[in-house]
């Protein structure tokens, strides 16, 4: 079990979670309510660190990190709560033990949200194309927006989504399993497949951007990705990975996690990211924004020396660093 005064730690990251992955930059102002539900205009949630909560004082609702991480990332066991706040900030002095959930909990009813997908599809938002992402992707991937949360909605299949907020880039799962975007790449896979990792999903869509052949998946957060070490081992992957993780410490750490991950299971893999972001940039979709040509030429050369150069020598390789 998890201590009191380890819940209580935990309890106070929930600052840290409220700058890192919602991007509130002043915690001494109210800022938008993070209730998906809730069409906050005006900034009507406050934080406090007196009991680590931040409540929204036009809709009512109260959250703390666990809630917060159940919504953001679809987790609804207390476990895997716990587990998420210790791998985002590196807490590894904190042991989680805990008895298996009941039956009851585990056949949860599923939901599905093909009707809502369908609705949403239908509103008109330029976010995404403001972000240098390219219309015909939108419609591709049926992506839609909500005007009574602001949220773009990314349907991942239809008991699962994943939803940026215009206005605060909040990031929230359905609940339920975190699936990860595009899993189906890694399905019927050959010695020809060649398939990017990417951290989100705009990351994703800007690879797609400049050249749409090719084959793309997002982690939708880095610790999501053992779920992509399962589905490799589950579906036998046999072609090439090609990790295309952000530029920046979180990045380049989950980058060599994943890299040992594939070295086991023997599946060749190529770490592009010094190659294609340049300049500065974090992620994909800022080099897209900033620096579109260069990014366009990046993203191409990186193809030549894959489809010309690595290939046909992926047998014998374990791994390696494309550098420009």
């Amino acid at each position: 079990m998890v201590s009191k005064n380890d819940i209580y730690k935990l309890k106070s990251y929930l600052s840290n979670y409220l700058m890192m992955y919602h991007g509130i930059d002043n915690l001494r102002k109210p800022f938008h309510c993070l209730n998906p539900t809730h069409p906050d205009i005006h900034p009507s949630m406050f934080y406090t660190d007196k009991y680590f909560i931040c409540k929204c004082f036009a809709c009512g609702v109260t959250y703390d990190i666990f809630n917060l991480i159940k919504m953001d990332y679809g987790l609804d066991d207390f476990k895997e709560q716990v587990k998420k706040v210790t791998e985002l900030f590196d807490l590894d002095n904190i042991k989680v033990e805990f008895h298996e959930p009941k039956e009851s909990i585990l056949n949860k009813e599923l939901i599905d949200y093909q009707e809502y997908f369908n609705k949403v599809y239908q509103n008109k938002c330029d976010y995404l194309i403001k972000r240098g992402i390219d219309e015909s992707l939108i419609q591709k991937y049926k992506i839609g927006y909500d005007p009574k949360t602001n949220n773009v909605i990314f349907p991942i299949n239809k008991i699962s989504f994943f939803a940026r907020n215009i206005y605060n880039n909040g990031k929230y799962k359905s609940s339920g399993e975190s699936f990860l975007w595009n899993e189906k790449n890694l399905r019927n896979s050959n010695e020809n497949t060649i398939v990017y990792i990417t951290e989100g999903i705009i990351d994703a869509l800007s690879i797609e951007t400049i050249d749409p052949n090719i084959k793309t998946l997002s982690l939708n957060g880095t610790t999501n990705y053992k779920r992509l070490i399962e589905l490799l081992n589950k579906y036998n992957y046999k072609g090439v990975i090609v990790l295309a993780l952000d530029n920046d410490l979180t990045g380049k750490k989950y980058n060599e996690l994943i890299k040992n991950e594939l070295i086991k299971l023997k599946i060749p893999y190529l770490n592009c990211t010094p190659a294609i972001i340049k300049d500065g940039f974090k992620d994909y979709n800022e080099m897209l924004v900033g620096s579109n040509e260069k990014f366009k030429k990046n993203i191409i050369s990186v193809n030549k020396i894959i489809s010309n150069g690595i290939k046909p020598k992926k047998k014998e390789m374990e791994g390696c660093e494309i550098s420009l």
